[in-house]
């Protein structure tokens, strides 16, 4: 169901009119960096900072600011990015921060704030965009990001030296340790994976979560059904070449995903990404709180706004 508070918690990201603190936040990021001797602590240097300096300092002062470059994760080349998510450079940072920014609000009121002594975990991080900007708020030491795709964890790698990035295969077990994390997130994955990988997945979270752990995952709407068959028209709307034969038989579909059915459709995403588990798949908030209850308490089913999110949003917690 859609969510009433989702204005007040996305207020919009400010980048004008910052230019005194971000001078500011730029002295102090070279003193300490001056004093670090090549000991970084992130979270310190910029965990005092501003929500709309600390995204400044990701995208326009970054390009500016050598010293930031020293410090702060960079960018594959562009078409690398299109070719992982669609999007690149500031429009793609600022989808990532905004889930960031949201995913901390939630986990706050669910009584497991994004701290210094939290453990996250990235699954399916692709070249790092999200993570980066959780190393204002926990130690990288505590930040990692995995991934199925050997290319997305040697960029990950190349953009983001601080950060912690690994491997895992396309099903369980992960080989990560029991209670390894606070908070565990997936964007665009679940929006993916067919029904078995899904489960076999949600219950390698649930070993991998501390108790009270929160689990944030994104999943295509019900509208995304609909706009496969646009596609196909000649209509492309928020859809990928992959997904043209996805979803065939659009009324049979949205009738499966109204009886809260497991809606995929195996269609592969190439490389290692296997038709076999791997393609378009939607997850309805009823099948949700049928099939995750046994592991989880489903806290929040989010509905995508094309302004803010584009997938839904699910937000579980351990028991």
């Amino acid at each position: 169901m859609a969510d009433p508070r989702v204005d007040s918690l996305l207020p919009p990201v400010r980048t004008g009119r910052i230019l005194a603190k971000l001078q500011g936040a730029l002295a102090i990021i070279k003193a300490r960096l001056a004093l670090a001797r090549g000991r970084l602590a992130h979270d310190r240097m910029f965990g005092h900072l501003d929500d709309d300096v600390w995204f400044s300092l990701n995208t326009t002062a970054y390009r500016r600011y050598a010293v930031l470059r020293q410090v702060l994760p960079s960018l594959p080349d562009a078409q690398t990015q299109k070719n992982f998510i669609g999007s690149e450079g500031d429009r793609a940072l600022q989808e990532a921060f905004r889930a960031y920014r949201l995913i901390r609000r939630i986990a706050d009121r669910y009584g497991r704030p994004v701290t210094r002594e939290s453990r996250i975990l990235d699954f399916g991080c692709g070249w790092g965009r999200t993570i980066r900007f959780f190393m204002r708020d926990v130690p990288v030491t505590q930040l990692h990001g995995v991934d199925v795709m050997p290319l997305a964890i040697e960029l990950s790698k190349q953009t983001n030296s601080w950060c912690h990035f690994s491997l895992v295969p396309p099903l369980p077990p992960s080989g990560l340790p029991d209670g390894a994390f606070d908070l565990i997130y997936l964007y665009s994955v679940f929006s993916h994976l067919s029904e078995d990988a899904h489960d076999r997945w949600l219950t390698e979270f649930q070993r991998l979560l501390r108790p009270r752990g929160l689990l944030f995952a994104t999943t295509w709407h019900r509208d995304y059904i609909e706009r496969c068959e646009d596609a196909r028209l000649g209509h492309p709307r928020g859809t990928h070449f992959g997904s043209l034969g996805a979803f065939q038989g659009t009324e049979t579909w949205l009738a499966r995903y109204d009886r809260g059915e497991y809606c995929h459709s195996p269609v592969g995403g190439g490389t290692v990404l296997s038709r076999e588990y791997y393609g378009e798949s939607c997850i309805s908030e009823a099948y949700v709180r049928r099939r995750w209850s046994d592991r989880f308490d489903v806290r929040e089913y989010i509905e995508a706004n094309d302004e803010w999110l584009w997938q839904n949003l699910i937000v579980a917690q351990r028991r």
